[in-house]
């Protein structure tokens, strides 16, 4: 970022913490460069997790996830994944009287899908 006058990028809700840019004023007719990387996509990982299932794993620790995968379509287009390799986890409850499905990225952090619907198919067997 380059400009004639300074920059203030030190007030609360600045445009600045989204493109990287730590909370300071930048002076002027100087080529400054973001502190960091610019993190517009927070969600590159989608992991859904249930309250019925035990035994996978997720970074060497127990979880309740069923599966995860990347992200395929650029912000604000439609996701649509179809698992190829279904695993099965036993389900860890000896009668189903509700089912939780929680989405999470990367980080551990609830998505936010701002009322978006969302279609979950779960395919529960007995052996």
């Amino acid at each position: 970022m380059q400009c004639d006058v300074s920059i203030d990028l030190s007030m609360p809700n600045s445009i600045g913490e989204l493109l990287g840019y730590e909370k300071r004023i930048y002076d002027a007719n100087i080529k400054h460069q973001s502190d960091k990387l610019v993190n517009i996509t927070k969600t590159n990982c989608i992991y859904i997790e249930s309250n019925l299932v035990a035994g996978s794993f997720k970074n060497g620790k127990q979880s309740h996830t069923i599966h995860a995968f990347y992200l395929n379509v650029p912000p604000g287009y439609k996701v649509i994944e179809n698992p190829t390799h279904l695993v099965f986890y036993p389900i860890n409850c000896s009668s189903i009287t509700h089912a939780e499905i929680i989405l999470k990225n990367q980080d551990n952090e609830l998505i936010d899908l701002r009322g978006e619907p969302v279609s979950i198919r779960l395919l529960i067997q007995d052996l």
